[in-house]
């Protein structure tokens, strides 16, 4: 749960700045904002704001974790850049590697559903 904390500090910190979360990351939010009186009263402490959690766009599910990492990249740079630790096995990448796509599921927020509208998502700070 640190790491989407930090996460969700560096993206207050930076309103309009279109960060990715890593697949785990995302996990702790979705838990985070079902605690609605808890992530509403974070938000205002260190946003000023709601941070809404707005899919758009995210990495394709065939992406070679390469490209996954290099998604993911800017976040992790702005996680270092304001002094919080990275942990790698919360930001590792095993894109392509879920095994209910074929069954349509979005879960993973990368895609299986046959338009290709969940794999163009990308997790940004509503303002």
């Amino acid at each position: 749960m640190d790491a989407t904390v930090a996460f969700l500090k560096v993206c207050a910190d930076k309103p309009g700045c279109h960060l990715r979360p890593s697949r785990r990351v995302d996990l702790g939010w979705h838990q985070f904002i079902l605690n609605t009186v808890d992530y509403a009263e974070f938000c205002r402490r260190v946003a000023g704001r709601f941070l809404h959690h707005v899919p758009e766009e995210f990495a394709s599910p065939r992406a070679t974790p390469a490209d996954t990492v290099a998604a993911l990249a800017p976040a992790v740079e702005a996680l270092r850049t304001a002094g919080f630790e990275v942990d790698p096995a919360l930001w590792a990448t095993n894109a392509g590697q879920c095994t209910q796509c074929h069954a349509g599921c979005t879960n993973c927020g990368q895609g299986g559903d046959g338009d290709g509208a969940a794999s163009r998502r990308l997790m940004t700070i509503g303002q």
